[in-house]
């Protein structure tokens, strides 16, 4: 069975481990043409409601990097805005690893039109930077649709920019180094999020 339920007119569906062995063994026994369609569709059933927003990162290496982490996440959607190459940009297929033909994304030269869109559909707004009010993000409840801003790799998130996200979470660190690269960070919080998300889900379903 599906789980489905409404969050800030948003609706999630996920796919448990159980369901996923059941999809396999009927694939197996599929044509090919029959394959594509229902692995589209089950592919599709899998997004969490996760939008990546990513700000003037300068690295393609790293965009194609994150590609590859928000398709191994599921997530509904990675945005790409400013400075941030996109593509056919030709270094990033050689860190995205086709991720970019699997991952639904969009790039906008405008952050604000992204928050925009965003705040419309009543989506939180959350930047990834290291602030004095910043929570660690294993601290903070992610509980349906949510979008993360992550920022350029030397300045991070513009201020201008976190003054428009309703919260801000941080990685701890514990060694000398004040962070870590982007995409490292974007895969640690990405997966907490996820994990939540599939932990909210299973309570629901217990109740």
């Amino acid at each position: 069975m599906i789980y489905k339920k409404e969050n800030n007119n948003q609706n999630i569906s996920y796919v448990n481990d159980v369901e996923q062995k059941e999809i396999e063994k009927t694939l197996e026994k599929m044509t090919e043409e029959d394959k594509k369609i229902v692995e589209t569709r089950v592919y599709e059933m899998k997004k969490y409601p996760i939008h990546i927003i990513l700000e003037n990162i300068r690295s393609a290496f790293n965009v194609g990097a994150i590609f590859r982490t928000c398709d191994a996440a599921g997530i509904e959607k990675l945005w790409l805005t400013g400075i941030t190459p996109s593509p056919p940009h030709n270094r990033i297929p050689k860190t995205a690893l086709g991720a970019t033909e699997s991952v639904n994304w969009e790039y906008k030269k405008d952050i604000d039109e992204v928050l925009s869109q965003l705040r419309s559909k009543k989506i939180p707004i959350i930047a990834a930077e290291l602030t004095e009010n910043a929570e660690i993000y294993t601290d903070f409840k992610f509980s349906g649709p949510v979008a993360i801003i992550f920022g350029h790799e030397v300045n991070g998130v513009e201020k201008s920019t976190i003054k428009k996200c309703s919260a801000v979470v941080k990685i701890p660190m514990h060694g000398l180094k004040e962070s870590l690269n982007v995409e490292v960070s974007c895969g640690i919080i990405l997966f907490e999020i996820v994990r939540q998300l599939k932990t909210n889900s299973k309570s629901t379903l217990n109740q």
